[in-house]
């Protein structure tokens, strides 16, 4: 069995414990873990697609942008393309899977599109209920396998590669722009598939600001400078 086999196998049973027949799964990290498809949304109401996962079937519903890119990445899920959006698809796939009650993942979802999928089942006739979940899938991903584990390794060196990298070059009168921009450059160039978050770097009295973003303000000599960074493999 696979590592993603495995995961799916888990999730199954935590559904069958809590009587759920399908799970909709919409974050695009968790989709990621059970799938390997590897888009990403930007916008908490834009989709690059969906997973259906039900005791039997997999499915994968995306838009024409991710044809190629879902088959070649999610070999095990079937790949659903919609062309008029996820809201007016859903009605067709709850009836094919023959789902009664279907969960979803209940911070991913907002209010509006929730209401939507909601008035797209009724008036389709899908005798359906809408399970709110937390924290499903999140609970798998707590415990680590040891590629995850490795790869959390080679993540931290390859950030710390990068710091010690840059700190040799660190120069008063560099901005904190400059500084950030060196950070970001060197984990890339080191492997970094992106980076975990943006880059922070504050000197002086930005440096009291734990989420400051880096400005044009040069560094001075002698002062504090406070980085956040991280890179994801």
């Amino acid at each position: 069995m696979t590592v993603l086999q495995t995961r799916i196998a888990q999730l199954r049973g935590l559904l069958a414990e809590r009587d759920i027949d399908t799970l909709l799964v919409l974050g695009d990290a968790n989709r990621r873990y059970l799938s390997g498809f590897t888009a990403e949304d930007h916008e908490i109401d834009a989709s690059s697609g969906a997973l259906l996962i039900s005791g039997e079937k997999l499915v994968l519903a995306t838009d024409g942008r991710y044809t190629i890119q879902a088959g070649q990445e999610a070999p095990l899920y079937e790949v659903v393309v919609y062309r008029e959006g996820l809201t007016r698809e859903l009605p067709n796939l709850v009836a094919r899977l023959g789902t009664r009650r279907l969960g979803f993942e209940a911070t991913r979802l907002s209010l509006s599109i929730y209401e939507k999928f909601k008035s797209a089942l009724a008036e389709a006739g899908c005798s359906v209920t809408l399970v709110p979940t937390e924290d499903l899938v999140e609970t798998l991903r707590q415990v680590k396998s040891s590629d995850e584990i490795a790869r959390t390794a080679r993540s931290t060196h390859l950030a710390e590669q990068a710091f010690c990298e840059v700190l040799q070059r660190l120069v008063p009168g560099m901005t904190e722009k400059q500084v950030a921009w060196a950070m970001e450059k060197a984990m890339r160039e080191a492997g970094a598939e992106q980076l975990a978050f943006p880059v922070i770097v504050a000197a002086g009295p930005n440096s009291a600001l734990p989420h400051a973003v880096p400005g044009d303000r040069p560094i001075q000599a002698s002062e504090p400078i406070l980085f956040d960074w991280g890179a994801r493999l």
